[in-house]
């Protein structure tokens, strides 16, 4: 793991946050250069043969984490665990229905993974009010507005 916290690795930190909220395995935390945006991210693994869905145990910590600070790597580990822990659970995954793979959520289709695609892209777009309307409708996703309450790097520190 990168970074202490009073002697605890930002690893340490994510296993007991794991541990706290229910989420099984070990979880390894990377950290990853590339990209204006501060953040991080999981992966995904669908699975076509099983339709099924399933997520690495890893926590892609983004872009200017030297930028960081601490108390915001943790919101991000947080935040990402949580998407770890929806799909444990089953209420995010992925399912082909129709030749269509779609993003799901609490069992149901929620947004074709091409529309998620083309929201994600809009992070990337040179247009302000592309990035701006991208990033407003991934807040609006019920498994990124459940996964901010748990952590959010960019809320006020209280």
């Amino acid at each position: 793991g990168f970074g202490k916290k009073g002697g605890e690795t930002y690893s340490a930190f994510a296993q007991n946050y794991a541990q706290e909220i229910g989420l099984n395995g070990n979880i390894s935390i990377q950290r990853v250069g590339g990209g204006e945006l501060e953040g991080g991210y999981v992966r995904g693994i669908y699975d076509p043969k099983t339709n099924s869905y399933r997520m690495e145990p890893t926590v892609y910590v983004k872009g200017g984490a030297a930028k960081l600070t601490e108390y915001q790597v943790q919101q991000v580990v947080q935040h990402e665990l949580t998407h770890l822990k929806q799909v444990q659970d089953g209420r995010l995954g992925m399912a082909k229905i129709d030749g269509v793979l779609y993003k799901t959520w609490e069992g149901k289709p929620y947004i074709s993974n091409n529309a998620f695609a083309r929201i994600m892209n809009g992070f990337n777009s040179r247009s302000n009010s592309v990035r701006q309307q991208s990033y407003k409708q991934y807040r609006e996703l019920p498994w990124e507005v459940d996964a901010h309450n748990a952590g959010d790097p960019f809320k006020d520190t209280q």
